[in-house]
């Protein structure tokens, strides 16, 4: 058999038989051609063993009991609904690569149907599916054989044509790609459509995949599409072109001299900006990968919000850092306690992973994905009240950790970091560009915007000391959560309310 079979299920709903059925198929196929997550050795990176098994792979095998489709995690959300479950990944990957999907349907369960199913992999409820019955277990399984066996080997041929027949050659080649082409619906949808389809509302849904995108798909791409492309990668947003007004008006509510003169600055470059900040897991993923050493007490943590001393460099037994910003986390909150330096090799091994060009944001590059088309303080408008609808911030949640605080008089429900794309997007379709953790930029900072840039590009002219944040965070008030305001920070500097998202050079038309 050319491929192998990647059998995907779900430990709490289809462990014990996921076994059963690897164990029976590696008697029929051998077992170097079937692959069960639980062979990955200890020590191995996960998502690198993920993706290099599906690139082998000629047919995925999705294991549905009566749990799979309603499972919740620990938050109570839905886990198909999380972009990172690792089921979501695997069919989407599949479906997108042209891999055959089989839904195994175990335990009485039903194929889900498309309503009920993310949008990256709606397509699975399309496809017909086998059923697997402990009563009749063999003779079930002797079908699914079967049907692996009739899937048809899938290979590319080397031709070498005579110079005397090359018109000929070149006639039955057209001939046979257009029998291909009739016969590969999957791959005209590929080709025919954008990666990401909008729905009616305009909110981007989830990637398709998760592999570098080809030059083709590159170039297909239309603004507010969403592609992913590593397991571990974030999720890249394409922002449209235009032009920004960058900066605020004098007359602006909380208007700094950093902030001015305003200028036009045209964005024409094609880039995509990460949907959400960088997680905690997709940072961890570098870390293990390169060995990086974030410094460990070497975070700079809120001890006593307010008074003189407040901000200090911890030691003893307080301790600041990426692995504990001195307040709980999981996998999806926003890495913190990451200075520029570290965040700018983040970007750099992103892109040896991908053979593309990622990057930290430029700060204008910024402030037009954050503005959206939007000439007001906030994204969404001027109502300070509101910014707990769009982002986590210093609100009374957070008051009530820190009494000092001057506080949005809002609520959000979160004193200290949130899991990113809690609150509403911005109209390009990009999240918690207000609040969570304030953002590095790739800019050097300078007093004010006279002389700079106003094609888009990063303004890294000397004297370059310190370096750009932007976007506020969850202890920061409307007055630092306005589009406009900019930060002056060290770029090794690390405090546990900055963070940061990528952004990706794509390829002109």
């Amino acid at each position: 058999m050319r491929g192998k079979i990647f059998i995907s299920y779900r430990r709490d709903d289809t462990q014990a038989t996921a076994l059963s059925i690897a164990q029976f198929l590696e008697r029929t196929f051998g077992g170097g051609n079937v692959f069960l997550d639980l062979d990955v050795p200890a020590g191995t990176r996960f998502p690198a063993a993920i993706e290099k098994e599906l690139a082998e792979s000629k047919v995925l095998l999705v294991l549905i009991g009566p749990q799979w489709l309603d499972i919740r995690d620990q938050e109570g959300r839905r886990r198909l609904d999380v972009p990172d479950d690792w089921v979501r990944l695997e069919i989407a990957h599949a479906l997108r690569r042209g891999i055959v999907v089989i839904p195994v349907m175990l335990a009485g369960a039903a194929l889900p149907q498309r309503a009920a199913l993310p949008d990256d992999i709606k397509e699975l409820a399309d496809h017909q599916a086998a059923t697997i019955r402990l009563t009749s277990f063999k003779s079930d399984m002797a079908s699914l054989v079967d049907s692996i066996h009739a899937i048809p080997h899938r290979t590319i041929l080397s031709l070498k044509i005579p110079a005397a027949a090359t018109l000929l050659a070149l006639g039955g080649v057209l001939i046979a790609l257009l029998a291909f082409w009739n016969q590969a619906p999957f791959l005209k949808k590929r080709i025919s459509e954008p990666s990401i389809v909008q729905d009616k509302s305009e909110t981007p849904l989830a990637p398709r995949g998760a592999l570098p995108l080809t030059s083709f798909e590159e170039r297909a791409l239309k603004p507010k599409d969403v592609f992913r492309e590593c397991v571990a990668c974030p999720e890249m947003t394409v922002v449209p072109d235009g032009f920004v007004m960058m900066g605020s008006a004098r007359t602006e509510v909380g208007h700094e001299d950093s902030e001015r003169p305003r200028h036009r600055v045209g964005i024409s470059r094609p880039f995509a900006l990460g949907r959400f900040e960088v997680t905690r897991a997709q940072f961890e993923e570098f870390l293990r990968a390169t060995g990086h050493d974030t410094g460990d007490e070497e975070c700079y943590t809120v001890r006593n919000f307010g008074n003189p001393g407040g901000w200090l460099r911890p030691a003893g037994t307080l301790k600041g850092s990426f692995s504990y910003p001195g307040f709980v986390q999981d996998s999806f909150h926003p890495a913190t306690c990451v200075s520029w330096n570290d965040v700018s090799k983040y970007a750099a091994w992103l892109s040896k992973l991908t053979g593309k060009s990622y990057r930290l944001a430029t700060e204008a590059e910024w402030e037009y994905a954050a503005r959206a088309g939007n000439t007001n303080r906030f994204y969404f408008g001027e109502g300070e009240k509101q910014l707990c609808t769009y982002g986590n911030v210093g609100d009374l949640s957070a008051k009530r950790e820190f009494p000092d605080l001057t506080p949005v008089e809002c609520e959000d429900g979160y004193i200290f970091t949130a899991p990113v794309g809690r609150f509403q997007p911005n109209a390009f379709g990009l999240f918690d560009m207000h609040g969570n953790v304030s953002e590095w930029v790739a800019d050097c900072w300078h007093d004010d915007y006279d002389n700079a840039p106003t094609d888009g590009s990063a303004w890294t002219t000397a004297p370059c000391e310190h370096r750009v944040v932007r976007g506020g965070s969850w202890l920061d008030n409307w007055h630092d959560l306005r589009i406009a305001k900019r930060q002056a920070v060290l770029p090794y500097f690390r405090v546990h309310i900055y963070g940061f998202r990528v952004a990706r050079t794509l390829t002109a038309e």
